[in-house]
Order: structure tokens, then sequence, then C-alpha cells
């Protein structure tokens, strides 16, 4: 606000509105904390309060003993004290039945946002559920980051194990939502669902309640084929010469839902690493994480791929013809994967997208060892995987180009295998 406004608005009796204080990712993780000490150690100062919370968040001090409430207490019992208060603040009668009551309200808001029009209770429900996910994802990583700080402990690394489950499920639950149901922005400029929007929606519920009800494993094979499907209504939207201001709004739905289920599998990946727990559960969490990157970064590739136009400065005929096939290839492969069959790996090569997904196979294993250097690690990995190094490798003379016509005859010959028509 410029000066001569603020002087008439002083003598208007008008205030200026406060500033909006912007919380760092530090501070609302100090503000969880607080909160757990709160409720753990009641009658706690504000004074006492605000130096506890920066020892705990301080890892440097995990073999000091901590002053609370004139007493000592020991780093481990005091992590583990205030972990155990801020995991049940808002979890009922246990962490596990927070989880289903997620999933009922998460059916709730799909439901309302899909079955017909869309009312402004409907959209601050929504709102107001993404925004009580976010911060029960804030507790989470800060009961992790105390409950880590403690590997020693039995207790800890039992909690530490559960809430990487249950973290993941709240991330699938929130993609769910954001996938299934139009944006604020969305819902504001258009009202009403379609067809495709309440089959969309009743999609999602089915999904969740087998979550709730059947499947138990930390990743569900329907989720993704759920990005499958929203690979291919990004590419499907992408190569349409007109979209109309919904369409656009709805393909970046999409592509914002890809790109944020990767960043949580990256989160996932990086704790289960971070994780000092030896067992046999954790080994094959962070396997299945990686497997799950793997396919998902498959899916990326390939929506790149479909949705980014030949490179050439003056595109003639045979381009867009090679653009073309590239797009119905990678499609092709979505709607493979989508019914769990398989492709040959010459089709993705081709395509250019095998080579962009990461072989987990046997890197993490050899990667731990810290006596190797970088080189003997690689030349170990290509050895397992059956790769040739660069150097060994002979060189070729002939410059392979794309061939549209050897395309069009393996996606003739795949389709025919697949009973695709």
């Amino acid at each position: 606000m410029n000066a001569p406004a603020a002087q008439l608005n002083a003598l208007r009796g008008v205030s200026a509105p406060a500033p909006t204080k912007v919380y760092s990712e530090q501070d609302k993780k100090k503000e969880v904390i607080k909160k757990g000490l709160d409720k753990a150690f009641s009658g706690i100062s504000g004074e006492e309060k605000e130096i506890v919370a920066q020892r705990l968040m301080d890892t440097q001090n995990k073999n000091e003993k901590i002053k609370i409430g004139g007493t000592e207490v020991s780093f481990d019992d005091l992590a583990v004290s205030v972990a155990r208060s801020i995991q049940t603040m808002e979890s009922e009668t246990s962490p596990q039945e927070e989880y289903y009551r997620w999933i009922y309200e998460a059916q709730d808001v799909i439901t309302k946002m899909t079955d017909g029009d869309i009312t402004d209770s409907d959209i601050e429900l929504r709102e107001n559920f993404l925004g009580d996910l976010d911060q029960r994802e804030t507790d989470m990583r800060v009961c992790i980051s105390l409950y880590a700080s403690r590997p020693d402990n039995p207790y800890a690394k039992e909690q530490l194990a559960f809430l990487q489950v249950k973290l993941a499920k709240l991330m699938e639950i929130r993609s769910a939502i954001k996938v299934s149901t139009k944006s604020k922005e969305e819902a504001l400029a258009e009202r009403a669902n379609d067809e495709k929007d309440k089959e969309r929606g009743h999609t999602y519920c089915e999904f969740l309640r087998r979550r709730a009800y059947g499947d138990r494993s930390i990743f569900s094979d329907d989720e993704y084929k759920l990005g499958v499907c929203c690979a291919q209504a990004v590419i499907a939207l992408s190569l349409r010469e007109h979209l109309t201001e919904a369409e656009k709004r709805e393909r970046n739905r999409y592509a914002r839902y890809l790109e944020q289920r990767m960043r949580d599998l990256i989160y996932q990946r990086d704790l289960a690493l971070k994780n000092k727990n030896d067992s046999f559960e954790n080994a094959e969490r962070l396997t299945e994480i990686q497997k799950r990157m793997a396919a998902h970064q498959e899916i990326m590739n390939l929506v790149k791929v479909a949705t980014t136009p030949s490179k050439q400065v003056n595109a003639n005929a045979e381009s867009q013809e090679e653009d073309k096939i590239r797009r119905e290839m990678c499609s092709l492969v979505l709607e493979c994967r989508r019914r769990g069959q398989e492709v040959p790996d010459r089709f993705l090569y081709r395509l250019g997208v095998k080579s962009f997904v990461p072989d987990y196979s046997a890197s993490e294993e050899h990667l731990v060892d810290k006596t190797r250097t970088k080189a003997d690690v690689i030349k170990r990995i290509n050895e397992l995987s059956g790769r040739q190094s660069a150097v060994s490798r002979p060189k070729s003379k002939v410059i392979q180009r794309f061939n549209s016509q050897h395309f069009m005859l393996l996606q003739q010959k795949m389709r025919e295998a697949k009973g695709l028509s």
C-alpha cells in the first residue's frame, strides 16, 4: 500500500490488513513438535517449549539429557514420547483407525464432487480435507524424523516402519482425490459434471473401497493402471489441435498428478534408504518402491515421447508421419500396460523409452559398499545386467535412422499378437 493510501485509511480509521505470515518447512515442523510437547507434558511454559522443540530438531543432541519441567529426560525417551503424542493427536482410538477414516472421507469427497452440479459446500469439503491430509503429512514427517533419530529403540523402529506405509497410503488417497475431482479453479469455472466425470469418480471410489477391505499391500496395481489411464488422457488431449479451456485444465490436472506421484515415490525411496533398518521387510519395501519408480518413470517417458514434436525446423510430411507413428506406438504400449500384457523390449528401445528407465536390479546391493570405486561399481553392474561398457563396445559406423515402414510392421505384428484392434 502506498503512503497516500495508508494516510487516507488512517484518517478514516481503517487499519491495513495484517500481512500473512509465511511459515518455512522448519517452522511448521517446530509447531508440530510444540503441540506434541503440550500433549506429552502438560503445564510446560512457552519459553521452555521453544527451547525443547529446538533441541529436538537438533540431531546433534542425541546423547544429551534435556531438562523439561525441572526434570532431566534423555533425548531418546523425549523424542519417542513426543513422537507418540504427535502420532495420536488426530488418530481417534488408534493410528490404524485414522487411515480407514481417510478412506471413508475421501469417498465422500469424490462422490459429492462428481455426482452432479458442484456446490460451494462440495468445494469447501474437498479443500478442507486436502488441507487436513497435508497437515497430517507434516505431522507424520516429524514423527518419522524423531523415531529415525533413535534407530536402536525397538518401539521407534516398529513405529517408523508403520509410518512409512501409512504415509505412502496418505499420498495415495490424496492423489486419488486430486486426479478424480476437479480442482477449485476447475470447479468454479465449470460446476456441472458430465458422464465421464461421474464414471471417473465411481472408478476411484471403487479403488479406495478395495484398498480398505482387500488390498493390504503398500502399493496397488489399480493405482498403477489409473496412472496409465492419466497418461493416455494427457496424450489424447495434447494431440488435439483445439482444446477448450476446460480440456486444458483437465490435461494439466493429469500432468500434475503424474509429476506429484513421482515426487512422492522419490520421497518414499529416500526415506527407506535413510532408515537404518536392515530387516527383510525394509529391504523388500525398498525394492518394491524402486520397481514402482521405474514403472512410473516409463509412463512419464512415454508421455514425453508422444507429446514432443519432431525437432526438425521445417517439419515435412515424412517427419509428421514419424511423429504420428511414435504417438500411436506410445499409446499402444500404455494400452498393453493397462491390460497387464508384456511389451517387447525392441519396441521400448526403438521408441527411446527403455534407455530412460533406471535399472535397480543390482545397483543398490553394490553401491552400499563404500570400499569400491565408482568405476568398479559401474563395471560390476554392467556385468550383472549383461551390458557391455562403452569402451569395449564395438563402434558402429552406420547410423540407423528412423524407419517408418519397419515401425508400422512392428506395430501391426504387436497388435495381432495382443489381439488389439
